[in-house]
């Protein structure tokens, strides 16, 4: 338990520096009598958007790729009328590329591109057990 405790402080802390946070977590499954522990390795990075998406690079190389988990937030006050969606426009062993989209209602529903630093990008990658 001091471990995980340790670890997200660490993440926290290292991830306001915008430096990729690596570590490894255990996922533990049943199979009929048995307890199976797997050791899952993770990432967490945040950046500014970038036209043309934002490429995070792992400091390792997954064994599969991993699952994306993806948070957006806004640098400023936020505008209610505006919505923004990220898209995993690629997903490697070594990197994802996160693009991501803003919709606004301007005489019917407009769709463009985010702007370069017009959102902060959050990402968790973790290892997929399957």
């Amino acid at each position: 338990m001091k471990r995980i405790i340790a670890s997200l402080f660490l993440g926290i802390l290292f991830q306001c520096y915008s430096i990729p946070v690596p570590g490894s977590m255990i996922w533990e499954s049943l199979d009929s009598n048995d307890i199976i522990r797997h050791r899952l390795q993770f990432v967490s990075d945040r950046a500014l958007y970038a036209a043309g998406g934002v490429v995070f690079t792992y400091p390792f190389s997954f064994s599969n790729p991993p699952i994306i988990n993806v948070s957006l937030q806004s640098p400023g006050a936020a505008d209610p009328s505006i919505t923004y969606s990220a898209i995993v426009s690629n997903n490697s062993l070594g990197s994802c590329t996160i693009f991501v989209t803003k919709a606004f209602n301007s005489e019917g529903v407009t769709i463009t591109e985010a702007a370069t630093d017009e959102v902060l990008v959050s990402i968790f990658s973790v290892e997929d057990p399957f």
